[in-house]
């Protein structure tokens, strides 16, 4: 199997940069895990609300700050130290 097809709802579509998606473009796919993998880090699920887009990049020490910008309406679903995925 080499290729295969999957549906896009209209919310994800409105909420996503899919749509910008054309023929032959390169999306990133990433394997399910099995249930007895180890893991490290945050898990998350949920739906997507907004996007927002990186506007800058700073490392600081073993870290990387991002700064992100989003509309107003996204803003007040973002907490300090919260978890964003």
């Amino acid at each position: 199997l080499s290729e295969f097809s999957v549906g896009l709802a209209p919310e994800t579509l409105r909420k996503t940069s899919l749509i910008e998606l054309e023929k032959g473009s390169l999306v990133n796919l990433e394997r399910a895990l099995r249930p007895s993998t180890r893991m490290g880090g945050h898990f998350v699920q949920g739906h997507v609300d907004g996007t927002g887009e990186i506007v800058e990049l700073k490392p600081e020490g073993d870290s990387l700050w991002v700064k992100v910008k989003t509309g107003k309406e996204i803003l007040r679903y973002i907490v300090p130290k919260g978890f964003i995925a």
